[in-house]
């Protein structure tokens, strides 16, 4: 798809949320108001609403506990490196 652009086009700036653009991953997510000169963004992360107020704490201990963290990403590295994917 060299030298294809895609480009999306509104009749106008989203004025409320239901007119804003998603952007995200499902776990972070934005909606996305405005025009050329003025943006709003509404930024959402999936452990800022675990229902109470130590869950992102809880939620960070339950992924390192599964053994995520910065020698998962070391290792993951190293695989990629390699060639290993």
């Amino acid at each position: 798809m060299t030298g294809r652009r895609t480009l999306l086009s509104f009749a106008g700036p989203a004025r409320t949320w239901v007119e804003a653009f998603p952007v995200g991953n499902g776990r972070l997510g934005a909606m996305v108001h405005g025009g050329g000169d003025r943006a709003r963004v509404q930024v959402n992360d999936a452990t800022a609403w675990s229902g109470r107020p130590d869950g992102p704490d809880r939620a960070l201990a339950a992924v390192r506990a599964a053994g995520a963290g910065p020698e998962r990403l070391a290792a993951a590295r190293a695989a990629l490196a390699e060639g290993r994917h």
